[in-house]
């Protein structure tokens, strides 16, 4: 496999929990095991496309498509087929360059994010008012997610 090539994760968007804790972690989901796509797959695909999705966390979206290289990162066994495979599932992608626009849009919703929630705390800091509770916190981030979802 070519070193020039580099491999993106379908819809990392969905995995992402928070964006800005270190280490960085993400959301797996239940409904993958009513996926056909997700359960036609080999033991060993399973196991290398979940660890693919913890080394593209970890590297913030900069894995090569390097047989090599996974297998010293992920300590398995990884062949050109499975990947293909994996690909052909629709899991992963394989981009000509490192994945520049999704790291950068990651980090302007984590840029927006931060921005707002300081604007929030310097109006109430103006206002006097008290800390929002929690209920308010998560009706604030409810529609933060539903934003970001519906403007990928």
């Amino acid at each position: 496999m070519s070193d020039e090539l580099w491999i993106e994760v379908v819809n990392w968007d969905k995995f992402q929990h928070y964006h800005d804790r270190n280490p960085n972690w993400i959301k797996n989901y239940t409904e993958l095991l009513h996926d056909p796509n997700y359960l036609e797959l080999s033991a060993g695909e399973r196991a290398i496309l979940h660890g693919l999705w913890l080394e593209y966390a970890l590297s913030h979206a900069r894995v090569r498509l390097s047989t090599s290289t996974l297998r010293a990162r992920l300590q398995l066994k990884v062949s050109k087929r499975q990947l293909e495979s994996l690909n052909h599932a629709g899991f992963i992608r394989f981009v000509a360059s490192t994945p520049l626009a999704l790291r950068a849009r990651s980090r302007e919703v984590e840029k927006r994010s931060t921005e707002a929630k300081t604007e929030k705390t310097d109006l109430r800091q103006e206002q006097n008012l008290p800390s929002p509770s929690l209920e308010l916190q998560y009706e604030d981030w409810m529609r933060e997610f539903s934003r970001t979802e519906e403007n990928p």
